[in-house]
């Protein structure tokens, strides 16, 4: 079996090169940051998926910074809700497998134990609240997409 064709969107944060250098060894492995993919240009993102091949998709990019989505919530629901729907949407379309990276600013922050995947969510900022709509964007438009935070 043919090793994945990966598509690493992110690849300027630290996330992304980390999957990068991971990865790029052993897997066909393509890293794009925004130069290559724009998330505030939600219109570009389907043709520039459609003219990459790939099999697997992870998804690191998005307004990470708290503060930034703060100033500017309209950038971050683009960069971390529309866009990832989007990703989701073509991945669904071509087959191909998504992993989406979110965070754990979609919980409260309150609790001083671990976080589990079926706590209560309850972002008290615009990052959170963003991020937490982008997993759900994903997990409706491919359902077959895994969400890591």
């Amino acid at each position: 079996m043919p090793s994945p064709r990966i598509l690493i969107l992110g690849a300027t944060g630290g996330l992304g090169r980390a999957l990068h250098r991971h990865l790029a060894a052993r897997h066909e492995t393509t890293s794009w940051g925004r130069a290559e993919l724009d998330f505030e240009k939600p219109d570009s993102i389907s043709a520039r998926l459609a003219a990459h091949p790939f099999d697997v998709l992870l998804n690191a990019a998005g307004m990470t910074s708290p503060d930034a989505c703060e100033v500017q919530p309209e950038s971050a629901l683009l960069a971390n809700a529309v866009a990832p729907q989007m990703l989701a949407e073509c991945c669904q379309a071509r087959g191909a497998r998504m992993m989406h990276f979110s965070t754990d600013y979609v919980f409260s922050g309150v609790q001083r134990d671990l976080w589990f995947e079926g706590d209560e969510t309850a972002p008290v900022n615009v990052y959170g609240r963003t991020k937490l709509a982008g997993e759900k964007a994903v997990l409706k438009a491919s359902p077959a997409a895994l969400v890591a935070r």
